[in-house]
């Protein structure tokens, strides 16, 4: 099993002039990590919550793309939702590019780094991922 996220350790190397990462939730076990993020714009009134990433060691009841079941072991997968809230959030017609652009933009972007750093392997399986 590897070691457990650092968040200070991610946080330090982050190297955005955006939102992403402006606030990062480490969780050791959640259902979902998507639930948590849901949640969490809920509770921060939409757009305050942009750029969250909430992470988890271990998800047990997570919801892919198209309902299917998204479960992980502890410590053996990447396992986050990033709350993304555009600023026109409210204009989905015109959000609609953006999100798909992002959708599938994002694990690769996700692997391009993990394989930057050392660490590969990985095949792009996201359960909320566009390609999949």
């Amino acid at each position: 099993m590897a070691a457990p996220f650092e968040a200070s350790r991610f946080s330090a190397a982050l190297r955005t002039r955006t939102a992403l990462g402006s606030r990062l939730l480490v969780h050791d076990r959640v259902p979902s990590t998507q639930t948590i993020a849901t949640d969490f714009v809920k509770a921060e009134g939409g757009r305050a919550a942009h750029g969250t990433i909430v992470l988890a060691e271990e998800q047990i009841a997570g919801v892919g793309r198209r309902g299917r079941t998204w479960e992980a072991q502890a410590g053996a997968n990447l396992l986050f939702s990033l709350v993304w809230v555009p600023q026109n959030a409210g204009n989905l017609s015109a959000l609609l590019p953006e999100l798909v652009r992002l959708n599938l933009a994002a694990p690769v972007a996700v692997a391009c780094a993990c394989s930057a750093i050392g660490f590969g392997g990985g095949g792009g399986e996201g359960g909320n991922w566009g390609g999949a």
